[in-house]
């Protein structure tokens, strides 16, 4: 998709002559990517029904369509023999971390990184932006309306509203990934309207959903889009990315760290931990009961160290990306997960 129609595409009539220009495989990827996201987007709501049938059964429907889309895109693409059976190891990984750990989240990511050849980002973050846009605008007007729970949760002296979803920081994160589908869109354009976007969602986060971390994130996007959009050179940026890499990989190594080491009588831990609301204490908790798995972990079916505001268990709250896959989908998927995080950011590029 030529850059000049980055902007375009969020036009209806737009994005429709878009669509109609694609070829028939590439059609089929985005098609797939957008039944994946939009069932992911309503498991995290209070829909018991959507589209005249029971949600679980909806999402089924969704998800098999995405399968059968992919598998077409598969064949269509080709492939040499040797990228056939990478392509099999990857989604095997994936099937048997699945099976491991309840969560299909990797074989999902592996199915699509297989079959991503000539996949271009751009049409992803219009795709990604249209579902993420669609899924919040009707769970908050359903919310709005009675027709779907709207949870609210004491905190402090305040109530943090969820409006349809399952959790408000669920909210907090639907909110923020329309911000940055729309900034990685416009990509390399003025980040003026994309500033004002994220600062919007940022004060929305903060005040309606007290989703504190998505309010941050949204001012980082802010940070990375100057940083980008007033690097001029090839060279600046170069910099600039190692710096941010540099700065994923300190994160990472005190998360892991964190993980492992955390401890009530270790007071620069323990402050940490306060500020980020238990965040450390439930990562070193779930690391005690499963220090190491090669191919992921069933916390389900172990007691739960954690219950919500409500009481009920949560058999599973790391929110730190790091620990979260490295704890649910095991050592393998995990390294292989960040083999290719990191091969990613070292060559891939906007098209």
């Amino acid at each position: 998709m030529p850059q000049t129609k980055a902007v375009a595409i969020l036009r209806p009539r737009a994005l429709w002559e878009e669509l109609k220009e694609l070829p028939f495989s590439e059609f089929c990827y985005y098609a797939a990517f957008a039944c994946y996201s939009l069932m992911c987007g309503l498991e995290r709501t209070t829909f018991e029904w959507f589209l005249f049938m029971p949600i679980d059964v909806f999402n089924v429907l969704l998800e098999v369509a995405a399968l059968f889309l992919l598998a077409i895109k598969m064949l269509i693409q080709g492939s040499r023999p040797v990228n056939w059976l990478l392509s099999f190891f990857l989604v095997s990984i994936g099937f048997i971390s699945w099976t491991q750990s309840s969560v299909g989240s990797l074989f999902w990511l592996a199915l699509f990184v297989v079959c991503g050849k000539g996949i271009r980002i751009r049409p992803l973050a219009a795709v990604a932006l249209l579902v993420t846009s669609i899924v919040l605008m009707v769970t908050v007007q359903f919310s709005f309306a009675g027709v779907i729970e709207n949870i609210g949760i004491a905190s402090g002296s305040s109530t943090r509203w969820a409006l349809g979803f399952q959790h408000p920081n669920s909210l907090g994160v639907y909110a923020l990934l329309v911000g940055i589908s729309l900034s990685v869109l416009r990509f390399g354009k003025n980040p003026a309207p994309d500033i004002v976007v994220l600062l919007c969602i940022s004060v929305f986060c903060w005040t309606v959903a007290y989703s504190r971390t998505a309010s941050m994130l949204a001012i980082v996007q802010i940070a990375i889009l100057l940083c980008f959009y007033n690097a001029k050179t090839k060279g600046t940026r170069r910099r600039l990315t190692i710096v941010f890499v540099a700065m994923i990989v300190v994160i990472a190594a005190f998360s892991f760290f964190a993980m492992v080491a955390y401890t009530p009588s270790n007071a620069l831990l323990f402050k940490i931990n306060d500020l980020m609301s238990g965040r450390l204490y439930l990562m070193h908790g779930y690391y005690e009961l499963s220090p190491v798995s090669l191919f992921g972990f069933n916390f389900e079916a172990q007691a739960p160290i954690f219950h919500d505001e409500y009481g009920r268990p949560m058999f599973f709250i790391v929110d730190n990306a790091y620990c979260h896959v490295f704890l649910r989908y095991g050592l393998v998927p995990s390294a292989l997960f960040f083999g290719g995080y990191a091969f990613l950011n070292k060559y891939s590029h906007f098209k």
